[in-house]
């Protein structure tokens, strides 16, 4: 080989060589402009979630804040978990026997306590007797105590005459009388038993 085809394949194979290292540069280079192009994509898409979720936080502090001082009243209208106030509770619903001129029969079933949460629910079951009128002014006066009762079912019945005091002192006979059963829950504070 002469000098010349020499000096002919030197530079083609420099030409070769610098088309094949830019070629493989700028691919590698494109390369790396694509990940960092994606890495920046999915930052941007968690920026974005971590905004929304920001905003979320701060509307529900907004609602705590909102509502945090409700909280004492909320908490007066929950049954104590003492025997005088359970019992001042049922003398209350009783005493509206006397108001109304109903019959009235209350029944506690087993207090449920579930320990994941502060308050625990009282089973009431209710049993009224009187008239249509007194049945149902039993009811609203029932609906209106101070303390959070959910009413779970009522049934109305035809119930049997029976002879109750009316809010006179006098003795009244409950004609066309009827029966209602309210099965309720009452919230209480009372917290769930510690194991010895």
């Amino acid at each position: 080989m002469n000098a010349k085809n020499r000096i002919y394949a030197m530079i083609a194979f420099m030409l070769v060589g610098s088309a094949a290292f830019y070629f493989f540069g700028f691919r590698l280079l494109i390369q790396n402009v694509e990940t960092e192009s994606n890495k920046y994509i999915e930052l941007k898409k968690n920026s974005i979630l971590l905004n929304e979720k920001s905003k979320a936080l701060k509307t529900l502090e907004d609602a705590y804040t909102g509502i945090k001082d409700q909280f004492p009243r909320i908490d007066g209208t929950m049954l104590k978990p003492s025997q005088e106030d359970i019992l001042g509770f049922l003398v209350s619903i009783e005493g509206l026997e006397q108001k109304t001129g109903v019959h009235v029969t209350t029944t506690i079933r087993d207090l449920v306590v579930d320990p994941r949460i502060k308050w625990s629910v009282f089973p009431l079951d209710v049993v009224v007797n009187g008239s249509y009128t007194s049945v149902y002014k039993f009811l609203t006066y029932f609906q209106s105590v101070p303390q959070s009762i959910y009413i779970e079912k009522i049934e109305l019945t035809r119930g049997q005459s029976r002879q109750s005091v009316g809010a006179d002192g006098t003795a009244v006979v409950n004609e066309g009388a009827v029966d209602m059963i309210i099965a309720s829950k009452i919230l209480s504070s009372v917290s769930a038993p510690t194991q010895k």
